[in-house]
């Protein structure tokens, strides 16, 4: 089941006023599709990300539940739009 990006913020709501509901919270975003930036070109046949650096310094890894604001991001870095399932990102 994929879930909508308008529906990732009800479970949030949920869980604050009954945390009995996290549970739902932590798990909807596994259902969702993301949406990734991969190097604009790539023809390698490997999974790649793009990676940004923070003005901190940290490294961010864009990674988006809503089309339209992955795609104005993916514009703006010079990036490919990449969409798999949020749950095949995780490690197991």
């Amino acid at each position: 089941m994929r879930v909508h990006p308008f529906e990732l913020s009800r479970p949030l709501e949920a869980s604050i006023g009954d945390r009995s509901k996290e549970p739902e919270f932590f798990r909807t975003p596994l259902d969702a599709t993301a949406f990734v930036h991969a190097p604009k070109g790539d023809r390698s046949g490997r999974v790649r990300f793009v990676q940004l650096h923070a003005p901190n310094g940290e490294l961010l890894l864009p990674f988006f539940s809503d089309y339209g604001k992955a795609d104005v991001a993916a514009r703006a870095t010079y990036a490919s739009l990449r969409s798999m399932a949020a749950s095949s990102s995780i490690a197991r």
